[in-house]
C-alpha cells in the first residue's frame, strides 16, 4: 500500500513541478510580449501557491520514504 501511495505522491510532485515551470514561462512570456503586469503578477502568485503545495507534498513523500 505504501509503495502505491509513494508512486501517487511522486506523480503529484512531478505534476506540480511541471505546472510551476509552465507558470514561470507564461509570466516571462507575458512580460516579453508586454501583455500586462497583472497577468505576470497573477502567474507569480499562482507559482507561489504551487510552491507551497509542492513543499507539503514533498514532506509527505519524505515521510512515506522512511
Amino acid at each position: 500500500m505504501t509503495d502505491k501511495l509513494r508512486r501517487i505522491v511522486n506523480g503529484i510532485c512531478w505534476y506540480i513541478i511541471i505546472l510551476m515551470t509552465v507558470f514561470i514561462l507564461l509570466s516571462l512570456l507575458s512580460l516579453y510580449i508586454n501583455w500586462s503586469w497583472n497577468l505576470a503578477l497573477g502567474t507569480w502568485f499562482i507559482f507561489l501557491i504551487e510552491l507551497i503545495l509542492f513543499r507539503q507534498t514533498y514532506r509527505i513523500w519524505r515521510e512515506l520514504d522512511q
